[in-house]
């Protein structure tokens, strides 16, 4: 199935892409830059969360390079 968008419609899933992938590295840099300010007890919590917003910023960004094909 093929989708024509013209390119105002174009832009704005591209930036949404960008936005989307963008937010999500930033959080892993975020959670793991951050563990050293929490107690240990929670610090597996935000190598979790690192993990999780890492592998989702990997597939935004599989997404957004097959976006352009």
């Amino acid at each position: 199935m093929s989708v024509t968008l013209d390119s105002n419609q174009w832009n704005l899933v591209y930036n949404v892409f960008s936005f989307g992938l963008i937010s999500m590295l930033a959080c892993t840099v975020y959670t793991l830059v951050s563990q050293a300010r929490v107690l240990p007890k929670y610090r597996n919590a935000l190598v979790m969360s690192s993990m999780v917003t890492f592998i989702a910023g990997y597939h935004y960004w599989r997404i957004f390079n097959s976006f352009g094909e």
